[in-house]
């Protein structure tokens, strides 16, 4: 089961849950769709999620967004 199988099989009968597969993508998703909170993961193809997140703490749009780091093998 991949990470995203499993958050979505754990939170997604609760929640509205939206995925990303890149960290582009993702930044692209919070700014257009305002989330309340971000699971972002640290590992990513391209873009880490620290990198990420930096990009997203710099814009006014999603700097006030929590962000909730997890790692995973794949």
């Amino acid at each position: 089961m991949t990470t995203i199988e499993l958050i979505h099989s754990l939170l997604g009968e609760e929640c509205n849950i939206l995925f990303a597969t890149s960290g582009p993508e993702g930044i692209d998703l919070a700014l257009k769709c305002n989330p309340d909170l971000i699971l972002l993961d640290v590992m990513m193809p391209g873009m880490d999620g620290y990198e990420v997140c930096r990009e997203l703490k710099k814009n006014a749009l999603t700097m006030a967004i929590p962000v909730i780091f997890f790692g995973s093998s794949g």
